[in-house]
């Protein structure tokens, strides 16, 4: 299959996805997106269901990536639309993550990756020097911040990172909603939703952070950590 035609057919794909998943009622729908001219890049484990609750009355988009948006609004528009994220301190969302996957997450996907990866972990640890270094195991919510914003439409997970008009932190995001909110939905009122059902107690050792600092080095270097 030549490259023009493997192009024409990914762009088909993503045709169908979107016109597929272009639906007001489904619960990951793309059109609130749409109808506000915004887009959210939730990245897990940032709040980003308090958010998009808030902000569009559903789980506006999940987990989807920079890459799935430019396939389907083009990158033309997608680059005239408010863009933002909120990011975290790798330490804390990753010990947010364990506690949240070791819980069982929030569905069988989850639950699933739990049972095959967690079942023997004991501590977080464990889970650091176990887990997180194991190619294997890579999962959605223990992915680098920074994976999702790699897409050919853009030299670097950098450059599509500062093509977003706004970067909140969560370490301060009562403050950096009303700046997102200003642009999307201004009645908009945050709630909390999906924090873990374990809270974070646990020290982290020096030998979990130097994991940690090795496995998302580009997050620290990506969001100013």
């Amino acid at each position: 299959m030549n490259i023009i035609r493997r192009l024409k057919l990914e762009r088909w794909r993503a045709e169908k996805l979107f016109l597929a998943r272009f639906k007001p009622l489904e619960k990951e729908s793309f059109l609130p997106f749409a109808n506000t001219n915004s887009i959210f890049i939730h990245v897990p484990k940032t709040a980003g269901i308090s958010i998009t609750q808030s902000l569009y009355g559903c789980d506006a988009g999940s987990h989807a990536t920079v890459n799935t948006y430019v396939n389907l609004f083009g990158l033309k528009r997608y680059e005239s639309m408010f863009k933002f994220t909120i990011s975290r301190h790798p330490v804390d969302r990753t010990e947010s993550a364990y506690h949240y996957l070791k819980s069982g997450g929030m569905n069988q996907a989850d639950q699933r990756w739990a049972d095959r990866w967690l079942s023997n972990v004991r501590s977080f640890d464990q889970f650091c020097h176990e887990v997180l270094l194991d190619p294997d195991a890579s999962y959605t919510h223990i992915r680098t911040q920074s994976h999702f914003f790699n897409s050919p439409a853009y030299k670097s997970e950098r450059d599509a990172i500062n093509a977003l008009n706004y970067i909140g932190k969560f370490e301060n995001l009562e403050q950096d909603f009303d700046v997102i909110k200003a642009h999307v939905r201004p009645d908009a009122v945050l709630p909390v939703l999906n924090s873990s059902k374990r809270e974070i107690a646990e020290p982290v050792s020096s030998s979990a952070q130097a994991v940690i600092e090795k496995v998302y080095k580009c997050d620290f270097e990506n969001f100013g950590y």
